[in-house]
């Protein structure tokens, strides 16, 4: 939010009396930080994109078609089966998979927008995209079994002795 105004005319003419920065080094390094906060926030959410759908998507697909092959078995066997984490779970993989979507599409515009307006299209569209498709993987994290998971847990990190 603070780096829009770094070639403000008050801030040019501070760092100017002072010696410190001309507003030809302030542009520069306005143009710098932008630059590298889109690519920092790029490189996140592909990195994202990739985790979810080479490794989080196709586990708890493995974990759902075992879940449903459990209760179709329980269901020949005449045993009522509680299909509610499968329900719950097959949920969470089609809104992962629309979530992947949105940040896909998010990153798409950014990268065709220059200078400040691709840093707010990253900070307006991407990051919520990031923080919606989190959301709906921490979801089915907690529903999906631990030797499906393809990553360590927060516990596993937090309590690792």
């Amino acid at each position: 939010d603070a780096l829009p105004h770094l070639t403000d005319r008050k801030n040019v003419a501070l760092f100017a009396k002072h010696g410190i920065f001309t507003e030809t080094e302030l542009s520069s390094r306005k143009e710098i930080s932008l630059e590298n906060y889109a690519k920092v926030l790029h490189i996140e959410a592909l990195t994202a994109l990739d985790m979810v759908r080479k490794a989080i998507l196709p586990a708890i697909n493995r974990y759902i078609g075992d879940l449903a092959k459990t209760a179709n078995q329980l269901k020949e066997l005449g045993v009522a089966a509680d299909t509610g984490t499968l329900s719950l779970l097959s949920a969470r993989f089609t809104a992962i998979g629309k979530e992947a979507d949105r940040l896909e599409e998010a990153v798409e515009h950014a990268e065709k927008q220059c200078g400040l307006e691709c840093a707010a299209a990253y900070c307006d569209e991407v990051i919520p995209a990031m923080e919606r498709l989190r959301e709906e993987v921490d979801g089915a994290e907690l529903i999906t079994a631990k030797e499906y998971w393809p990553f360590p847990s927060y516990g596993d990190i937090l309590y690792y002795l």
